[in-house]
């Protein structure tokens, strides 16, 4: 089967990560999975890994995507593909361009197509129209998408939930690497672990810590980790916290080893996602909410979006309402004043998906739905 993508890892973001690991998935399930991008091919035997470190660090344009997959494909054009998965619409293109016969799956993450131009968005439209299966992350996006181009309601579908990242799976089994409270002289962790976007709704983040702060909260200190253009934002929030503001970091991108112990070290991850854009930019999914999951971490984040299907309020993490200040407040407070309920809480994260979220089983559900629809 082939597998077409715009970019994988080390390129930063959510979709270039879902990319790698379907591509890996689809190999340990038993396929012999070829894996295309602008910048590379790769054929992966069953039970292969793809090759992130060859992958270049940055994206191209689209257009120019556009043509590069095109020219990797024209080289393929003869092998008659079980089926093809496009991770995001664009990449049917060049597939189309060429005529290719194949059963042809595309996932839908959300803001890739509600972001678009009345133009793009009438392309897509007549794209995802041809496609044998449409792939959304979750229910969120499926209604986001389903109300914005009501002609997709008649394209066959399924909604599959992301699994975790292979990387998050090695840094669960490593073990969380926290002090024990009793023996604790370091601060706790607060961490968020996300680009620097506005729908990740990082100013009011900052604003909540602030308020911890001021609440007279022990010993603390937030960490956000990831590069955008919410940055200069971040800065102004933080400086106008004053005092406060001197227990928040940004990190920056930092290196993959420095990001999980970052996970394993951390008490609590933060994440309050709201829609932005008048409700056109939604939090899919949110991989790096499941990865702090698997790695025993509490979890306060927004109701907005995906995220809202499997954190189970007061369960397995705490939902918030991104524009409540107090609300967030009150979770991290609950969080940070009790060792037994981030634990509790944490466990009961990781339990959820390590039982539920899987790539295999992302797969197995496409699969099993081509042969349905076959």
């Amino acid at each position: 089967m082939l597998v077409l993508a715009k970019a994988i890892p080390p390129v930063v973001g959510g979709i270039e990560a879902y990319s790698a690991e379907l591509a890996d998935a689809y190999a340990d399930s038993g396929f012999a999975t070829t894996l295309v991008t602008p910048s590379m091919t790769q054929r992966l035997r069953p039970g292969e890994t793809v090759s992130r470190s060859k992958h270049p660090s940055s994206t191209v344009s689209q257009l120019r995507a556009i043509f590069s997959t095109l020219r990797r494909l024209c080289s393929l054009r003869k092998r008659k593909w079980h089926f093809v998965h496009a991770t995001s619409w664009r990449m049917c293109l060049p597939l189309m361009m060429l005529g290719v016969r194949a059963r042809l799956v595309v996932t839908v993450h959300g803001r890739e197509l509600t972001e678009q131009s009345r133009l793009m968005r009438w392309l897509a439209q007549r794209l995802l129209r041809r496609v044998n299966l449409l792939v959304y992350v979750s229910d969120a996006t499926k209604r986001e998408i389903e109300g914005a181009l009501p002609s997709l309601k008649a394209v066959p579908s399924l909604v599959a939930w992301n699994g975790v990242s292979s990387a998050a799976t090695t840094a669960a089994a490593a073990g969380r690497s926290v002090v024990a409270d009793t023996d604790r002289r370091e601060p706790l962790l607060i961490l968020s672990v996300c680009r620097l976007v506005k729908r990740k709704n990082l100013p009011f983040a900052i604003r909540a810590v602030g308020e911890l702060y001021r609440r007279g909260v022990p010993s603390f200190r937030y960490v956000i980790t990831g590069n955008g253009p919410e940055h200069p934002a971040l800065l102004a929030a933080i400086e106008e916290l004053g005092d406060a503001g001197r227990c928040i970091h940004l990190a920056g991108a930092v290196p993959e080893p420095e990001l999980w112990r970052l996970y394993r070290q951390a008490d609590i991850f933060f994440h309050p996602q709201s829609s932005a854009h008048d409700a056109r930019d939604i939090e899919g999914f949110g991989i790096s909410i499941i990865d702090a999951m698997a790695c025993g971490l509490p979890v306060v984040c927004g109701r907005d979006g995906g995220p809202s299907e499997y954190v189970i309020d007061g369960r397995n993490g705490f939902l918030v309402d991104g524009r409540d200040l107090e609300q967030s407040v009150d979770a991290l407070e609950k969080l940070m004043m009790s060792p037994e309920l981030r634990l509790t809480i944490g466990q009961a994260g990781e339990q959820l998906v390590r039982l539920r979220m899987t790539w295999k089983a992302h797969v197995d559900a496409v699969v099993e739905e081509l042969i349905v629809n076959a």
